[in-house]
């Protein structure tokens, strides 16, 4: 777990492959809360495996249960809470074509009582002869039924594709860039089935437009101050036909103050303009009207801490891993009426057994 290996550290840090290691059996359980000031909770548990088939395929599985209590006022218009529960399986196959070449596919089902998913994706990642470049590429799918609502009495659709791909390079013994292009497009129902907007003294049913096209880019920056001890710094930039553009920047710091642990500290910051089509108060009947909150204008402070511990210590193979991950999030919104700021609190604990 040393950051002696520039490679080895940006592979796990998010090209999409760990470093290279005898393929073993991997089961973790990992359990994870959210609360906000708007009176929204979810608990999150889920289990996931890794089983190497043979020397060169690996399969997993994962189920995932969503817990939600909420009463927002986004949605809910009274003080009564909503408690929902969200379902989701997935199931993949990772192959390795040769020393330096993986592909994988992964399929995902999700289910909760007003929304149905079901999405496929598939990656190639591939390093360079000399192991100092590595490439991911992504292409995702996804097929959505929506409803039924208070807003709309049977299931509409809605469809997205995703291509994403990102480069990471050792600059020298001590730096490694990142760059990562993502291009997105989502058409069919992307309106709340519970969500009414005022105008006047009268609520219609929220209406945004159908096709949203997005595009994002961001350049990461990593670089060891020694063997035990790296900093990074990363900015992206997305913008979509629905006039939102958004700027985030991020800055991490990542210890290792013995063999067994890891600690990590990571901030980001994030500054969002509305869509065109927002508006903090509709004084009358338009084309598109929304009340989501999260089309609007705002900023977005999110720190959170990392610990892991491992064993037996690097650099063994780990056979257990435990870590423990808090956050908490500030949000302050332009021009939403009814909540002008959020803030809510994560934390996420899980456990790794390898076999």
């Amino acid at each position: 777990m040393q950051l002696r290996s520039l490679v080895a550290l940006a592979l796990a840090c998010g090209c999409g492959r760990a470093p290279q290691r005898p393929a073993r059996a991997e089961l973790s359980l990992h359990g994870g809360y959210y609360a906000d000031n708007d009176r929204v909770s979810v608990w999150n548990p889920s289990l996931r495996a890794r089983v190497p088939l043979s020397r060169r395929v690996t399969a997993s599985a994962g189920y995932g249960l969503d817990i939600i209590s909420a009463a927002s006022v986004d949605v809910v218009a009274s003080a009564s809470r909503v408690l929902e529960r969200r379902h989701e399986t997935s199931a993949g196959v990772q192959v390795a074509l040769d020393e330096r070449t993986t592909v994988g596919a992964t399929g995902r089902d999700s289910r909760e009582p007003d929304y149905l998913s079901d999405g496929v994706s598939l990656t190639l990642d591939r390093e360079s002869e000399s192991r100092d470049t590595a490439l991911h590429l992504e292409l995702r799918g996804r097929w959505d039924r929506v409803g039924p609502g208070w807003t709309l009495p049977e299931r509409a659709t809605l469809g997205s594709g995703v291509v994403a791909a990102s480069l990471t390079r050792v600059i020298d013994r001590r730096t490694l860039l990142r760059v990562g292009l993502q291009g997105d497009v989502l058409s069919g129902l992307q309106s709340s089935v519970y969500r009414y907007v005022p105008v006047g003294d009268q609520w219609f049913a929220e209406r945004v437009p159908e096709l949203r096209v997005r595009g994002a880019a961001t350049v990461r920056l990593q670089h060891s101050l020694r063997p035990t001890l790296a900093v990074l710094a990363e900015y992206g930039l997305t913008t979509d036909t629905w006039g939102m553009v958004a700027h985030v920047g991020e800055v991490g710091l990542r210890w290792e103050p013995a063999p067994w642990a890891m600690v990590e500290l990571r901030a980001r910051a994030a500054l969002q303009r509305g869509a065109d089509f927002y508006q903090g108060r509709y004084a009358s009947v338009t084309e598109w009207r929304t009340r989501d909150r999260l089309l609007g204008g705002m900023a977005t402070l999110w720190p959170q801490a990392t610990v892991r511990f491992i064993w037996p210590a690097w650099p063994a193979p780990p056979s257990w891993e435990l870590g423990l991950r808090g956050a908490w999030i500030h949000q302050q919104f332009d021009d939403y009426v009814p909540l002008r700021t959020r803030d809510a609190g994560t934390g996420e604990l899980w456990i790794t057994r390898w076999f």
